[in-house]
């Protein structure tokens, strides 16, 4: 039985009707889904879909991107229950990135995961994102716009067997690779690769070595975004 986890009231489709009537109509349509535990969201985690995006128009029209923070539950076990931001908080810190980055004509938060009563992984939010697109009234009798999921290296090499349900006409794969070089490789279908110079951005992602960071004064800008900073020391750690 076909689990939908997407609605209306999770995920707002209006950057994609917005950017679907200037399609070009001689390349396939998509969106890309990029989740993750975001805890914080970071300067590089929107700059993964950035990149993505800028590869992947060679050959498609990328309609819009969706971030999708991870349920409450495996951020706990990820985190062993320390230093975890709570969902409705790395919701709004997406939505706070999204702007300052000035990426929400296309870019919007996905709050599927959170909505859910028990962790979703990725290969089931990818589909259930799939069906919720294509039914839509937006879409109804046209060609099917395919949902290509945004990972890094170390996922797609992990968990393999996950990857490889994802490798179809409908549902597909692009891997961010640390390298400035953007490369197009592929030993199948529906699977593609991209460079990332890191180089400007920092390495620290986890809410503990930015909490500690904050309360030592340091700069935090190659991180994460002013909003965002503001926000933690606001609400997270009331610095």
């Amino acid at each position: 039985m076909e689990q939908l986890y997407h609605s209306e009231c999770t995920t707002s489709l209006q950057n994609l009707a917005n950017n679907y009537s200037r399609e070009d109509k001689g390349k396939q349509s998509c969106v890309l889904l990029s989740s993750g535990a975001f805890n914080p969201i970071c300067k590089i985690h929107i700059a993964n879909l950035i990149q993505a995006r800028r590869y992947l128009e060679r050959d498609f029209n990328v309609l819009a991107g969706f971030l999708s923070p991870s349920h409450d539950d495996w951020v706990k076990h990820k985190t062993a229950n320390k230093d975890w931001i709570n969902c409705t908080n790395r919701i709004n810190l997406c939505e706070l990135a999204i702007r300052d980055a000035k990426v929400e004509k296309w870019i919007s938060v996905d709050k599927a995961e959170y909505n859910a009563d028990y962790f979703i992984d990725f290969p089931q939010l990818c589909h259930s994102l799939f069906l919720y697109i294509n039914r839509s009234r937006m879409v109804s009798g046209s060609k099917l716009i395919r949902v290509i999921y945004v990972c890094g290296f170390n996922l797609y090499d992990d968990c393999q067997t996950s990857i490889q349900t994802l490798l179809s006409p409908e549902l597909n794969v692009a891997v961010m690779q640390g390298e400035e070089t953007v490369t197009q490789y592929s030993k199948q279908d529906y699977l593609w690769f991209f460079g990332m110079d890191y180089r400007q951005y920092s390495e620290v992602t986890e809410f503990s070595q930015i909490r500690e960071r904050l309360e030592q004064k340091k700069a935090c800008d190659k991180i994460t975004y002013p909003s965002v900073i503001d926000y933690i020391k606001t609400f997270c750690i009331c610095i």
